[in-house]
C-alpha cells in the first residue's frame, strides 16, 4: 500500500483552497455577463411596461402558480427519503418531509441557504446515528435528485432544437449541442448503471433510480409551469417548446451558484423568449416568479419554523411535551431563516421606494393624507429597508436587540409603504415576516450589542449590491424624466422622481453612516469586579474542590469576572477582551460538575456574542472540553517538582547545595510568614516590590500573574528571605485544600538581595513544603516550550515554536525553562481550548494582553 507523503498532502490541501474560491469567482463572473446581457435587452423596455406587464397577470394564472407551487414543494419534501435511500437507509415521508421542504426552499435562496440546510438535516437526523459525514452525503444527492429534473427537461428537445435555442439566447450553438447530448447520456447512465463496486454505496435498485428521476422532473416542471402560466398566454407558445429552454436556463443558473440561478436563468429567459413574447412581459413574468417560487417557499419555510418552536417549546394547538429534536432544528433554522427573510425585507421595502407608485393610488391617498404625512413616509421607508439589511445581520448573530429593532423597524417599514402609496402587496409582506418573527423570540437570546453582530467581508458585498441594484432600478425606472434641480425639492402626486432622489441620498447616507458605525471599535464588554460575597463563595468551593489547580487563587485578584454554575458547586474566573471571554484555567469545583460548567459558560459567552476561551488547561481534562465540543492546542509546559523525591544529595544537586551554602555565607534567612502576619511586614514588602519593578522597567500585571495588592497577598502565607534583619525577597504562597501541591505566585527581591535569590527561595520553599506534607511542587508554566514545529503541525503550534526560538531577546523563553530543569522537575503540558481552529491564534494573544494589561505592557 502506497502512502500519502507530506508533500502530497500539503498539495491536496493548496488544491482544497484554489476550489474554495473557483465558485465565488466563477458566480461573480457569470453574474456580470448576465448584468450586461440583461442591460442590453432591456434598453427599449420602460418600467411602466414591465409593470404594466406584471400587473395584467391574471388572477386565474396567479392561482395556476401557486397551485403548480405546491406540486413543486410536494415533490420537494421527497428529496431527503430518495436521498437517505440512496446510502441504503429507510425513512418515512413522514420523518423527512419537513427537513426536506425547508432544506429545498433555503437552498434556494442561494449559498447561505445552501449551508444552513445541511445543519437542518444534521439537527433533524441526528438521532438517526447519522454522522456528519452522512449528513454531508445526504445533502450531496439531494442537490443531485434535485438537478436530475433539469436534465430531465433539456433532454426531451432534440440536439438540433436545443442548439437553436442556444443561439435565440445569445449563446454558441455548441453549448446547447453538448447540453442535449450530455442530458442524455447522463439519465441513461444513471439508469441502466450496475451496482458494483463503489458506485455500491450511492446508487440505490433501478426502481428507485427511477422514482428520483420521476420525482426530480415532476418538480423542475412545477417550477417551469410557474413561470409558463404568468407568460401572456397568447404569446407564450407550446408547453413542449417551453421546458427545454427552462431546463438549460435552469441548470446554467445552478451552475452559477446565485440565488435562484439569478442572473444567468433570467438573461436567458429574456433572450430566449423576449423576440416571441415581449422583453416586458417576461421580465413582469420572472418578477413574479422570484416572488412565488423564492420568496413563496422562504415564507412557508418560516412558517414551519414557527410551528417546529412552538411544538417543541409545548405551545402548539396540538399540545404535547417539548421534542428535543425539534428544538434543535428550531434553534439550527430560526436566526438564519429570520435573517434571510430580513435581508428580502429591505430588498422588497426598497425596491417599493426606487419604482412608481400608481398614479391611481396617489391620487386617492391624496385625499386621504396630507402631502407631508406621504413624504414623510416615503423617505421613512427608503431609510427602514436600509436598517433592514443590517439587521438581517444581528439576526444571524442571535441578538436580543436585534430582534427588537427588526420587529420595530418590519412594521414601520409596514406601515409607511402603506402610507406612502397604498402598498398593500408590501404591507402584508412585511407585516407576515414580523408576525412569524415575533413568535421565534427565544431563539434571539444573546445580550450582546447590535455592534457585535457578525460581519464578513461578503456581508458588506451583499449590501452594497442591493444598494447599487436599486439605485440601478430606480434610475431604469425614470430614464424617461428630465432631472432638474427643481426635482429635489417638489412633489406632485403623480409625479415620484423627487421622492425617488431625496430617498435614494437618504439611504445611501445612512449606509455610509452604519458601516462606519460598524467599522468603529464597539466598547469591550464591562468586567464584573467580584463583591465580598462572591470571594466568600469561592473559599467555600475552594476548600470542598477536587484536586483544584493552585492557580485557582487567582480569583480573590479581584481582576476577573466570576461565573458560578447551576449547582453553585463551581466557578469560572475569566477576564473580558474584546468579543472574547477568556477563563483563566478550568472550572473549580467537584469533578462530576466541571462539564457542566464548561457549558455554563459557553452559554454565558453565547448570550453575549462573545468568543469562548479556556486559558491553560490540564492534559487530564482535555477529554470535558473535547466533549463541550471545544478545539485544545499546546501552548507551553508546567514543572512540577516531585516533592518526594526531592533532595539536595547526591552529585546532580551539588548546584543547589552551593546556592544554600553561598546564602548562609551571604547571612540570608528564610522564613514562612502566616497570613495574620502579613500586615506587619505588608511595608517593607511594599518597599521590595518597587525596587523590582524599578529595576525590571516593569509594570504591574494581571489576570494569569499576580500583582501587589495588600488584600490579594494577606489572603497567603509568605515566604521571605532576610539579610541582616531586613527582608530583600518575598513570594506568595498558594497551597490547595487538599494539602497536595504548593506553588508560588508573586516572587521579587530588592537591591540588596544575594544574586542567587530566587534560586535560594526555590530550594528553601520545596525543603518546607516536603516538612509540610505536600506532594508537589509547582513552579509554573515554561511559556510556548515543548511546541512542535513540524509544518503539519497546527498554526498555533508552528507560531508558537518560532516565537520560543527567536524571541528570546523579548522574553527568555529558553532562559526562564532552563533554570526550571536545575530541580529536574516532570514536565506537563498546558493548553488552550476555543470552539474552532482558527480562534486559537486570536484567543492566546488575547489571553497574552489580559495578563500584560495591554499591548505597552507586553512590552515592558
Amino acid at each position: 500500500m502506497i502512502e500519502d507523503t507530506d508533500d502530497d498532502r500539503a498539495s491536496g490541501r493548496d488544491q482544497r483552497q484554489w476550489l474554495r474560491w473557483a465558485g465565488p469567482v466563477v458566480g461573480t463572473v457569470v453574474f456580470l455577463v448576465a448584468a450586461v446581457v440583461i442591460s442590453g435587452e432591456l434598453r427599449q423596455v420602460s418600467w411602466r411596461e414591465v409593470e404594466a406587464a406584471a400587473t395584467a397577470t391574471p388572477l386565474t394564472s396567479m392561482v395556476l402558480a401557486l397551485t403548480a407551487l405546491v406540486v413543486s414543494l410536494g415533490a420537494a419534501s421527497s428529496f431527503d427519503r430518495l436521498a437517505l435511500a440512496s446510502l441504503g437507509r429507510s425513512a418515512s415521508w413522514r420523518k423527512t418531509w419537513q427537513p426536506s421542504m425547508l432544506a429545498f426552499a433555503l437552498a434556494n435562496a442561494g449559498a447561505p441557504g445552501l449551508a444552513l440546510a445541511g445543519g437542518i438535516r444534521f439537527r433533524a437526523y441526528q438521532a438517526d446515528r447519522l454522522s456528519g459525514a452522512d449528513v454531508a452525503l445526504v445533502s450531496a444527492l439531494s442537490a443531485i435528485v434535485g438537478l436530475i429534473g433539469g436534465l430531465v427537461l433539456v433532454s426531451l428537445a432534440a440536439a438540433g432544437a436545443l442548439s437553436d435555442i442556444a443561439a435565440q439566447a445569445h449563446l454558441p450553438h455548441w453549448v446547447g449541442l453538448l447540453m442535449a447530448i450530455f442530458g442524455l447520456k447522463i439519465l441513461a447512465a444513471y439508469l441502466l448503471a450496475p451496482r458494483a463496486g463503489w458506485l455500491r454505496r450511492f446508487l440505490p435498485d433501478r426502481r428507485t433510480r427511477s422514482v428520483i428521476v420521476l420525482a426530480s422532473a415532476a418538480e423542475w416542471m412545477a417550477a417551469a409551469t410557474i413561470l409558463y402560466v404568468l407568460l401572456p398566454a397568447a404569446s407564450r407558445g407550446d408547453l413542449l417548446h417551453y421546458l427545454p429552454v427552462f431546463g438549460m436556463a435552469g441548470l446554467l443558473g445552478a451552475l452559477s451558484g446565485l440565488p435562484g440561478g439569478l442572473g444567468a436563468f433570467d438573461a436567458i429567459m429574456i433572450a430566449a423568449l423576449g423576440p416571441r413574447v415581449g422583453t416586458a412581459d417576461v421580465v413582469g413574468a420572472l418578477l413574479l416568479y422570484r416572488l412565488v417560487y423564492v420568496v413563496g417557499p422562504l415564507l412557508l419555510a418560516g412558517v414551519l419554523t414557527v410551528a417546529i418552536g412552538l411544538r417543541a417549546h409545548g405551545r402548539s394547538p396540538a399540545g404535547g411535551r417539548a421534542m428535543e429534536a425539534g428544538e434543535a432544528v428550531w434553534r439550527e433554522v430560526a436566526p438564519s431563516l429570520f435573517a434571510m427573510l430580513t435581508f428580502a425585507a429591505g430588498i422588497v421595502t426598497l425596491l417599493s421606494v426606487v419604482t412608481p407608485d400608481g398614479a391611481g393610488r396617489l391620487k386617492m391617498l391624496a385625499r386621504l393624507a396630507p402631502e407631508g404625512l406621504i413624504n414623510l413616509s416615503h423617505f421613512a421607508a427608503s431609510l427602514a429597508g436600509v436598517f433592514l439589511l443590517f439587521l438581517a445581520f444581528g439576526l444571524l448573530g442571535r441578538l436580543r436587540r436585534a430582534w427588537w429593532a427588526t420587529v420595530i423597524t418590519l412594521v414601520t417599514a409596514a406601515l409607511a409603504c402603506l402610507l406612502k402609496g397604498l402598498g398593500f402587496q408590501e404591507f402584508l409582506f412585511l407585516g407576515a415576516v414580523a408576525g412569524l418573527l415575533t413568535f421565534s423570540r427565544g431563539a434571539f437570546h444573546r445580550d450582546a450589542g447590535l455592534r457585535s453582530a457578525p460581519m464578513s467581508p461578503g456581508s458588506v458585498v451583499a449590501i452594497v449590491v442591493v444598494l447599487a441594484a436599486a439605485g440601478w432600478l430606480g434610475l431604469f425606472a425614470y430614464q424617461n424624466v428630465a432631472y432638474r434641480d427643481d426635482l429635489w425639492w417638489t412633489f406632485l402626486t403623480e409625479q415620484n422622481a423627487p421622492r425617488f432622489l431625496r430617498a435614494a441620498v437618504g439611504a445611501a447616507t445612512l449606509a455610509v453612516l452604519i458601516f462606519a458605525w460598524r467599522l468603529t471599535r464597539p466598547a469591550a464588554a464591562e468586567t464584573l469586579r467580584p463583591t465580598v460575597a462572591d470571594l466568600e463563595r469561592v473559599t467555600a468551593i475552594l476548600a470542598t474542590s477536587d484536586q483544584a489547580s493552585p492557580e485557582a487563587n487567582l480569583a480573590f485578584l479581584g481582576d476577573k469576572s466570576l461565573m458560578f454554575s447551576e449547582s453553585g458547586h463551581s466557578f469560572v474566573q475569566y477576564g473580558v477582551r474584546g468579543r472574547a471571554f477568556v477563563a483563566m484555567g478550568e472550572p473549580v469545583g467537584p469533578r462530576d460538575d466541571r462539564k457542566a460548567a464548561i457549558w455554563a459558560f459557553r452559554e454565558l459567552c453565547d448570550r453575549h456574542g462573545a468568543r469562548t476561551v479556556f486559558y491553560s488547561v490540564s492534559r487530564d481534562s482535555l477529554p470535558d472540553f473535547i466533549d463541550c465540543g471545544l478545539v485544545a492546542s499546546k501552548i507551553g509546559e508546567t514543572a512540577i517538582v516531585e516533592l518526594e523525591n526531592f533532595t539536595l544529595e547526591g552529585p546532580v544537586r551539588a548546584p543547589l547545595r552551593h546556592a544554600v551554602n553561598r546564602g548562609q555565607r551571604d547571612g540570608a534567612e528564610f522564613a514562612i510568614v502566616p497570613p495574620e502576619g502579613f500586615d506587619a511586614i505588608a511595608d517593607a514588602l511594599q518597599q521590595v516590590s518597587d525596587a523590582w519593578l524599578a529595576m525590571h522597567q516593569g509594570v504591574e500585571k494581571g489576570f494569569s500573574l499576580g500583582r501587589f495588592d495588600r488584600d490579594y497577598l494577606r489572603r497567603f502565607p509568605t515566604a521571605v528571605l532576610r539579610k541582616d534583619g531586613a527582608i530583600v525577597a518575598f513570594a506568595n504562597l498558594w497551597c490547595t485544600p487538599d494539602g497536595h501541591t504548593v506553588s508560588i505566585d508573586l516572587m521579587r527581591y530588592g537591591t540588596g538581595a544575594p544574586k542567587n535569590s530566587m534560586e535560594l527561595l526555590f530550594i528553601h520553599l520545596m525543603r518546607w513544603g516536603k516538612a509540610q506534607g505536600f506532594k508537589a511542587f509547582d513552579m509554573g508554566m515554561a511559556p510556548l516550550s515543548g511546541l512542535d514545529s513540524h509544518r503539519l503541525a497546527p498554526s498555533v503550534a508552528r507560531l508558537g515554536s518560532f516565537v520560543y526560538a527567536e524571541g528570546g531577546s523579548l522574553y527568555g523563553f529558553e532562559g526562564l525553562r532552563a533554570f526550571k530543569q536545575k530541580f529536574n522537575p516532570r514536565w506537563d503540558p498546558v493548553y488552550i481550548a476555543a470552539p474552532t481552529s482558527w480562534m486559537l491564534g486570536p484567543a492566546l494573544a488575547d489571553a497574552a494582553l489580559l495578563s500584560s494589561g495591554g499591548l505597552m505592557g507586553a512590552l515592558r
